[in-house]
């Protein structure tokens, strides 16, 4: 799960039980996925590799030197919204974000965007501010 209210991220890791907490200006990188959608084209060559199940498959590789060697996305061939966004690092580390639901200018109540940590009373808080 990941919580940016415009000045703090909140990135709650269910498998390590661990909640990471950032400035959310310094959340403008790699890991952001909204930051990849926005900049696919200048850093990245699209590669399509199949269709599968009413999804695009298309592999993103970098033009530069990256932290990751590939970005894969699965886009419905539907409304072309996006359903998964796998990020592969050079340490054989993978990061999936999962879409379920994917709305475009919908009005929401500010209080999603808040995150108490004290909900997760077992997990260990990493400040990295």
């Amino acid at each position: 799960m990941i919580i940016n209210d415009g000045k703090t991220l909140y990135t709650y890791l269910p498998q390590a039980n661990e909640i990471q907490i950032n400035d959310a200006s310094a959340s403008e990188n790699e890991l952001n996925p909204l930051t990849l959608l926005k900049t696919y084209q200048q850093n990245y060559r699209s590669k399509y590799i199949r269709e599968e199940n009413g999804y695009l498959i298309v592999d993103l590789l970098p033009l530069n030197e990256n932290r990751f060697y590939k970005i894969r996305l699965e886009i419905s061939t539907s409304n072309n919204s996006p359903r998964s966004i796998s990020l592969y690092d050079r340490n054989g580390n993978t990061t999936t974000y999962q879409i379920d639901k994917f709305e475009l200018n919908k009005d929401v109540d500010p209080s999603i965007f808040t995150f108490n940590p004290d909900d997760y009373k077992n997990a260990e808080v990493v400040d990295l501010r």
